[in-house]
């Protein structure tokens, strides 16, 4: 077990890390896109390159939490854009409010938002590989977690995002179902108030082939997650509603599974990255479900595994195909069946495409151009 891990760590070191260090020479030698710098909320203060390179969309609203909470803005364009309601309503509080406890020690929001991504980055990767194991050889079970490692969204685990943090969670959350280790639940209680996955993870957690008593005492923990949640919103904001209007006001209000593939053929313009008419979006989100399809006639994983992959597809977070590489990333039956499905000879340069993809997704970010 020692020598796959050992890889995997030192394959993380040499992938991921340059990158991130890279993100700050584009960004130094190409500049970043105008329109979209001035247009969207970016870093309050001057910062390294370095640093403000790795800060583009999502990533500055955790600051903007982790400094000043959920905070209106009356009379100002995005609160009249908003129509009252916080942008900020929309990122959940567990990954901000690291940050600023973070921010702590390092004396900047900024640097303990990038180390939290990196750890968690990390943490992520591990959490899969452990998880693969418990159902794949060993050197398989490697081979799920650098196919996650080279996915190109799974660069955002990496940087000041959630998604690392979210997934990590995830992962000991199913672990600690499979062991039976009830303490270890409450990570489910700290999924659900990371992301908004995090809501539905109760439902793998009841179809699990476990004795009631441990599905209880689990959605009991998701039920204090969900408790808390609601309470930071309900304290900051009034009503948790305000995370729901602010879904609908960005996106429009899901009407079903389908609503998203809809949206992409009657949205214009279309483009390889679109705000709802994303080419990679749709084909990402016909090749999870014929993965998971296939999943269930070739390789039978646990049922609450199945379900969960289901569930991250298939439930309308938003109307459209937005962001739909990040959820993507929760999806991790299909890292498992991918790795057993892809013929050994052509595993690798299989791998090294994907992660010079990925590099290509790292230079739209670092620009302030949208990838995922």
């Amino acid at each position: 077990m020692k020598k796959p891990i050992i890889l995997l760590t030192l394959l993380y070191i040499a992938l991921r890390l340059p990158l991130l260090g890279l993100a700050g020479y584009v960004l130094r030698t190409q500049g970043f896109v105008k329109e979209n710098y001035e247009g969207n909320l970016h870093l309050e203060r001057v910062n390294p390159v370095w640093i403000e390179a790795l800060y583009r969309w999502d990533a500055a609203w955790y600051i903007e939490i982790a400094e000043h909470g959920y905070r209106y803005a009356p009379g100002t364009q995005g609160d009249r854009q908003w129509k009252g309601i916080p942008f900020s309503a929309g990122f959940f509080p567990m990954f901000p409010y690291a940050e600023r406890a973070l921010a702590v020690l390092t004396g900047s929001p900024e640097i303990a938002g990038i180390l939290l991504g990196i750890v968690f980055g990390y943490a992520a990767l591990v959490g899969l590989f452990y998880l693969a194991r418990s159902v794949l050889e060993e050197w398989d079970a490697f081979r799920a977690a650098l196919l996650f490692l080279v996915f190109p969204p799974s660069l955002f685990t990496s940087l000041p995002f959630s998604e690392g943090m979210f997934i990590t969670l995830m992962c000991l959350s199913f672990w600690a179902l499979q062991k039976a280790f009830t303490e270890g639940l409450l990570f489910i209680s700290l999924a659900v108030m990371t992301r908004p996955q995090g809501l539905f993870l109760v439902l793998p957690l009841l179809a699990a082939k476990k004795p009631w008593k441990a599905k209880i005492q689990g959605a009991v923990f998701w039920g204090v997650g969900l408790a808390l949640l609601i309470l930071i919103y309900y304290q900051a904001l009034g009503s948790f509603q305000a995370f729901i209007a602010r879904q609908a006001l960005s996106r429009g209000m899901p009407l079903g599974p389908w609503h998203a593939f809809v949206e992409f053929f009657v949205w214009n313009p279309k483009g390889w990255f679109s705000w709802k008419g994303g080419y990679i979006d749709l084909a990402l989100s016909v090749l999870a479900l014929l993965t998971l399809w296939l999943g269930e006639r070739k390789t039978k994983l646990p049922l609450e595994w199945r379900t969960w992959g289901w569930i991250a597809v298939l439930v309308p977070l938003c109307s459209s195909l937005l962001s739909f590489q990040r959820l993507l990333l929760a999806v991790f039956p299909l890292f498992i069946y991918w790795s057993r499905w892809i013929p050994h000879r052509i595993y690798y340069p299989v791998a090294a495409f994907l992660y010079g993809i990925q590099i290509y997704y790292l230079l739209r970010y670092a620009t302030f151009q949208w990838i995922a």
